[in-house]
């Protein structure tokens, strides 16, 4: 009867460990570490892709400003909902330096893809259509480019007007703009921040910088916040 109680009181002691043990992971609690060129899934709402970070002075032309620079997060993403998806507002970006340092994005922009259009009560008008913005800026739209890069976007209309010919990309209100005129060329698409049912866009996270910081690689952590689910990637 000893020997039984004995064995009794060793199993219980043995089975106390394994119950204080036992963790319960919850699903996007913590952040997943990440890569560039990683292609990640979350089930039925996205994909997403970090294709670079890069380093610029002048961005879709604007100046980063003295003794700064920006660095630009660029990133492709798919969505698999049944609805659309508000990018502005269902994602987030942060930037962390030396882990003393914390940058938000200055600027959320997409590519410059779609139709723009013109027209006034006489039945002019001007259209450009944008095809494709490469990762290193070339152009690929209705006519041939006059210039390349993100840096100064300059392409020609289709218009009646000949003064209308060349227009500069204005990204803050993801618009063209006559550069022999005023005339504006407004996107018709629907909102660049919002992705419908299974479309993929590319999108950029701009951040404004001290040069240290664009120098240093291995002291910067970019968090991107997609709904619940957090990733993290050192570069």
């Amino acid at each position: 009867m000893k020997r039984l109680f004995i064995l009794f009181l060793t199993l219980c002691l043995l089975a106390a460990p394994a119950a204080l043990a036992e963790v319960i992971v919850t699903p996007g609690a913590g952040a997943e570490t990440i890569k560039a060129g990683d292609e990640i899934t979350i089930d039925d709402v996205c994909t997403f892709t970090v294709k670079a970070v890069q380093e610029y002075d002048v961005f879709m032309g604007v100046e980063s400003g003295a003794a700064q620079q920006f660095l630009v997060v660029s990133f492709d993403m798919l969505n698999w909902q049944t609805e659309p998806f508000y990018v502005r507002t269902q994602t987030s970006a942060e930037l962390t330096y030396a882990e003393d340092f914390s940058f938000a994005p200055t600027y959320l922009w997409s590519d410059p893809g779609g139709t723009y259009y013109w027209n006034d009560a006489n039945n002019d008008y001007a259209i450009i259509q944008i095809y494709k913005v490469d990762d290193s800026g070339i152009i690929e739209c209705n006519d041939e480019p006059l210039s390349s890069g993100y840096e100064s976007i300059i392409v020609k209309a289709d218009a009646k007007w000949s003064s209308l010919m060349k227009n500069r990309y204005v990204p803050e209100t993801d618009t063209f703009v006559g550069i022999e005129s005023d005339a504006t060329l407004t996107c018709t698409d629907s909102s660049k921040t919002v992705l419908d049912p299974l479309v993929e866009r590319t999108y950029h996270y701009v951040f404004a910088v001290p040069e240290i910081v664009a120098r240093d690689e291995g002291l910067r952590v970019l968090t991107l916040n997609i709904g619940d689910a957090a990733y993290q990637m050192r570069f």
